[in-house]
């Protein structure tokens, strides 16, 4: 036997009095009282020690010998490196030692590590070498006191950890509960630092730090034990962060942080599925117990979206697995489903919405498509409680005080429930149940809107003539209830209709037939007026009355007053563009609505001002010879002030319009056509009425949809990644256009200014190159999907 240095004496334990390889690694002190003890030694002695563990010790550890002996030479050798982590010794050497110890820790697959772990230490050779295994394990998980404070242990310490642990094939739980205890601080402290890195090159280093302990991470996972409860909540919360990173780091731009991004979400993605693999053993009701006490975190701020995104994600993944398996699904679990849904829609998705980002885009068609199988499961599962469930719905539907984003979503859920139930059941009894309640004058007006939407977008589906017969039948009761005697009763069905009611209803009853219903006889009182407007599809005098007699009644119109006029107008246009021309006095009545629409306008791109430019393109068809030259010069004014408005937007659209009006106006009025142009505009007119510039195309769906896009985000909510400013460039005509190769096949197009000049700036551009063929801009011409077509013509070769 070698004789060893005075240090290394120093550094051995007595084990005498224990037991198991658990017993061995008792002590928690970090450092080891025998590393204080021998801090005092010299440099000489040090030198001389590290020899002898690289010569005697650590060979030594594969031969066989008494386990409590094998066991002393390896505590021995992490003590030496413990004592080298202390003394602040040379870091390359450090880094060898820990690698020949490694390389010399004899492991084997063990089939019972649990007893090699807390087994007697007196067994057989190879049960032996799992007990070094294990000892060696702990040893390591001792050095994440160093790791945290000596950045350059990290990968050597971690991936010995994980090598041994998979030569082994199990952890015991002590040990595997410990190494992913210490593993979540480090990936926690690494998240938490990539926010406030100075710069891409240091989030980059981040990035790569996390991807390793990661994948280390998912090996824990894979080869240890369940989580207990508090370390089941830790890993939920860093995952969460961990899935949603790419939001947090969305800004950037940069390519290679993008991709490191991917790979984290790559590695925690193999960890979420393989937690809850094991998880599903125990039921679902403790994941979902789980999700209810994680559902806040303290982070960063620029960590936050990561944190929401990361927390929709396992909500979904997991509410998923619930409603899979029908044996494992009670009524405890069915309303924590909902309570988890509630949180999604009403808190997580909304917070997300802002970043319009493609991963969003995703997400929210995930979880809409997921939410409306819960919603089916629960129809299904809660049979006895139905109606109360039915009402759930409706309640989400009634809430005033929402953000925009929520209640567009709650309509296009609550819609694809109310069919997905109309396939699965005869009676349709939600359906039912919102036809109903859009009718009934007792519904609050948020909750009208709501369900009108959501009909609305179900005449459009296969189920139009269910909800049209629904209807009828709606109706056909209020015409009833008006013929009824009026009584004081606290039980009354039919109360007050207000504007905003009315406007919701005729969207709905204007869909239905004529059934040439008897109304009461017409009354003065407002009400009266607003259901006769509401329930007669033919009604369309009525509701310009109604429309004129409110707007004289009542200085701030809102947003009810306005979804009234738009209707109204539309209903208009429709009937002229049926070639029903109505007489003069109708076209006198017509233009006030247009005056008081064109009064009610709060903001220039907006569905009432669209709608209103639709009229007054289809007006010239209402036009006589007999038309009062009043009615035209009131037109002319509108005109004229539109098309000399600064928003292009407008003042395009209403050319469209008003081409489209002088084509219709008779022989004798063309005089006033020259009234209405203002004179920036004449010139466009001439083009248009030439043939040499197309109309705009602008498609009016589109363009709502876009001005409802920028209504619903609030301002405070927007980010760079929507709606960012437009930059204005103008191309003449006359301007010269090359084509030039870019890569794999691909062209890119390069325009020139007109004159000499570009001819000069295209041969030098072309640089001795291959000769480009110059094409001059003779038009340009506009599409009905917003693109816009180049009219070319080729000039010659360079």
């Amino acid at each position: 036997m070698h004789d060893v240095s005075t240090l290394l004496k120093t550094l051995r334990r007595d084990w005498g009095d224990k037991r198991t390889v658990k017993e061995c690694l008792r002590s928690k002190a970090v450092p080891c009282p025998e590393v204080r003890k021998a801090m005092m030694l010299t440099d000489q002695e040090v030198d001389d020690s590290y020899q002898q563990v690289i010569e005697y010790l650590l060979p030594t550890l594969n031969q066989t010998g008494e386990t409590l002996e094998m066991l002393t030479r390896l505590a021995t050798v992490f003590r030496f490196l413990q004592y080298l982590l202390e003394k602040n010794d040379n870091n390359q050497r450090i880094v060898q030692l820990l690698q020949a110890i490694l390389a010399n820790t004899p492991v084997a697959v063990c089939s019972n590590v649990n007893l090699a772990y807390n087994g007697d230490l007196a067994e057989t050779a190879n049960h032996q070498k799992q007990q070094l295994g294990l000892f060696a394990i702990g040893s390591l998980l001792r050095l994440n006191h160093y790791v945290t404070r000596k950045p350059f242990l990290l990968s050597p310490v971690w991936k010995g950890i994980s090598d041994l642990a998979k030569a082994l094939g199990l952890l015991p739980p002590e040990l595997s509960q410990m190494a992913t205890k210490y593993l979540l601080d480090l990936i926690n402290d690494g998240f938490m630092s990539l926010p406030t890195a100075p710069d891409v090159t240091k989030q980059i280093f981040f990035i790569k730090v996390l991807t390793f302990l990661v994948g280390r991470l998912s090996v824990l996972l894979t080869i240890g034990c369940d989580l207990h409860g508090s370390l089941s909540e830790r890993f939920l919360q860093t995952t969460y962060i961990l899935r949603g990173l790419k939001m947090a780091v969305i800004q950037t731009g940069d390519k290679s942080l993008q991709q490191g991004v991917d790979q984290v979400a790559t590695k925690t993605e193999k960890c979420v599925s393989t937690w809850l693999a094991k998880r599903q053993q125990d039921g679902c009701a403790t994941v979902l117990k789980l999700l209810m006490e994680t559902s806040t975190r303290e982070v960063h701020k620029s960590l936050d979206l990561a944190f929401v995104q990361g927390r929709s994600v396992t909500i979904l993944e997991v509410v998923e697995r619930v409603i899979a398996n029908d044996s494992q699904r009670s009524q405890q679990d069915i309303e924590t489903i909902l309570m988890l849904i509630e949180e999604l829609v009403f808190d997580l998705l909304p917070r997300e919405w802002s970043t319009a980002s493609p991963a969003f885009q995703c997400l929210l068609s995930q979880s809409i498509t997921t939410i409306v199988d819960v919603l089916i499961v629960c129809d299904q599962s809660l049979l006895l409680e139905r109606t109360a469930f039915h009402f759930l719905l409706i309640r989400w539907l009634s809430l005033s005080d929402v953000h925009p984003f929520t209640r567009e979503l709650l309509t296009s859920i609550t819609q694809l429930f109310t069919i997905e139930q109309c396939c699965y059941e005869q009676s349709s009894s939600f359906l039912s149940l919102l036809v109903k309640l859009s009718t009934d004058g007792r519904t609050s007006m948020e909750l009208r809107f709501g369900i009108s939407n959501c009909l609305s977008r179900m005449l459009q589906s296969q189920f139009r003539d269910k909800v049209k017969s629904l209807l009828v039948v709606a109706r056909n009761s209020i015409l009833k209830s008006m013929h009824r005697k009026r009584k004081l009763s606290k039980h009354q069905t039919h109360q007050t209709f207000r504007l905003g009611d009315i406007a919701t209803l005729t969207r709905l009853v204007a869909t239905l037939p004529d059934d040439h219903a008897q109304l009461p006889a017409e009354s003065n009182q407002f009400h009266q007026s607003a259901i006769r407007a509401s329930v007669m599809t033919n009604g369309l005098h009525s509701l310009i009355e109604l429309f004129l007699q409110r707007g004289h009644q009542i200085d701030n119109q809102g947003r009810s007053f306005a979804d009234l006029g738009i209707l109204i107008l539309r209903r208009i246009r429709e009937s002229i563009e049926k070639e029903n021309r109505p007489t003069t006095a109708d076209l006198v009545r017509l233009c006030r609505v247009i005056e008081m629409c064109e009064n009610s306008v709060a903001e220039k791109v907006s569905p009432l001002e669209l709608e209103r430019i639709q009229v007054l393109g289809v007006i010239g068809q209402a036009i006589t010879e007999d038309t009062p030259s009043t009615q035209l010069q009131k037109l002319a004014k509108t005109f004229y002030s539109l098309l000399a408005d600064t928003n292009w937007i407008i003042s395009a659209y209403t050319m469209t319009s008003f081409v489209q009006f002088a084509s219709t106006v008779p022989a004798v009025h063309k005089r006033f056509l020259a009234e209405c142009v203002p004179p920036k505009a004449q010139g466009l007119f001439k083009q248009r009425l030439s043939g040499q510039i197309q109309s705009t195309g602008l498609d009016d769906a589109l363009m709502l949809r876009a001005r409802c896009t920028t209504r619903l985000i609030p301002q405070h909510r927007r980010t760079n990644c929507i709606l960012k400013k437009p930059n204005k460039f103008c191309l003449a005509l006359g301007s010269f256009v090359i084509s030039m190769p870019t890569q794999e096949g691909r062209n890119a197009l390069v325009v020139f200014p007109p004159g000499d000049d570009s001819i000069k700036d295209i041969e030098y551009f072309r640089n001795g190159e291959e000769p480009f063929i110059i094409q001059e801009l003779h038009g340009l011409a506009s599409q009905p999907d917003g693109s816009c077509h180049m009219v070319l013509r080729e000039r010659g070769r360079s």
